[in-house]
Order: structure tokens, then sequence, then C-alpha cells
């Protein structure tokens, strides 16, 4: 497997010419971060202010800098990692319950803020470790999903996406933000 991957990066402020598609080495976590496999990013009118270096005298960002923050992609694999050692999370959200929900307490920062859709939390336990707890229980429900799933075939269900772009035409995707009038997320197929 590759250390290697792309990224979106510039090396100098300025228009959508200075955005660069390149390979660099995947980044090795420090204790306390989390390395995301990214499959779709958006892009936001933060990205291109950032770029023309708009927001640098607030942000200070040293160069080169690899753009975009909005991602969706998979986070820590449990199974093959310690989650339990990071530190000063601001949300968890337990999909599993038990033993794994006792370990996220303590990677909570304070203030933080644990969400479950497998057991209800403890209240002692967030009170002793000064966050907030909450239980989020969904039941499937097979009249809503049919009808869901009625307007998706008849083309009724919409999704709020502006535009789709490659991995490779993200100054397209810039320039569709810079506009102002995106009715949605500019999405970057990270994966396509």
């Amino acid at each position: 497997m590759s250390n290697l991957m792309k990224a979106v990066q510039i090396n100098e402020f300025g228009n959508i010419n200075v955005l660069a598609l390149n390979n660099i080495k995947i980044p090795t976590p420090a204790d306390n971060e989390v390395l995301i496999k990214v499959k779709a990013a958006a892009v936001n009118p933060v990205d291109w202010k950032i770029r023309e270096g708009n927001l640098q005298p607030l942000l200070n960002h040293e160069l080169p800098l690899t753009l975009g923050w909005d991602v969706a992609g998979y986070a820590i694999d449990y199974r093959k990692e310690d989650f339990s050692t990071l530190k000063d999370i601001d949300v968890v959200l337990d999909t599993i319950g038990g033993e794994t929900q006792e370990n996220s307490w303590k990677t909570l920062k304070k203030g933080g803020h644990l969400v479950s859709i497998a057991q209800t939390p403890a209240e002692t336990s967030a009170t002793q470790h000064d966050v907030s707890a909450s239980f989020c229980f969904i039941q499937p429900n097979r009249e809503q999903l049919e009808k869901l799933a009625e307007l998706a075939d008849a083309g009724q269900l919409k999704v709020n996406i502006d535009s789709e772009f490659g991995l490779d035409q993200v100054s397209e995707a810039h320039t569709r933000s810079e506009t102002g009038r995106a009715q949605g997320k500019i999405i970057i197929n990270v994966s396509a």
C-alpha cells in the first residue's frame, strides 16, 4: 500500500491558478488526532477566502496548505486502534455502547458531548467527566421508509447538492463557490 495520497494544496495565496493537485505523504496523526480516509469533500466560501489570503492575518496558515476541511470519510478503526488514548474531543458518537462507551468518556474535553445510539449514557459518568450526554434513538418505520422510497423513485425527493466535481476539478468548484449562487453543497468526489 502506498504511503502517498492526493491533496489539493496552495504554495502561495491567489486566484484559482494557485491550486495544485499534489501527491503528498499520508500524515501520521498525533496522539490527539484522528486520521480520516476522505471519500468526498465540499468547497465552502471560506476555502476560496483562505486561498486568496483574505483570512491570513487572522489564521496565519503556513504554506504549503492543504485546503478543505468539510469532509466525509472514515475515521479511526476502534478494532485496530486504541481510541481511548485520544484527548480533548468535542463530540463522541457512540454506536456500540458497553465498554466502548465507558472508554469514550475520558476522550472528551471538558464541556464536550457524548451522543449514543446504543445505550443511554450514565448521567453520573457525564457529571464526573464534566461533559454532557444524550441518547438518540431512531426506530425504523416501514411506512415512512416506503413513502421516502416512493418519493425518491418519483424524483420528488431532492438532495440539496449544488454541483459535483472530481478531485482534478477543484478550481472549477472554487469558481462555482465564488459566484455566491450555489444552492446547496458543492461536492468534490475524492474517490471518483
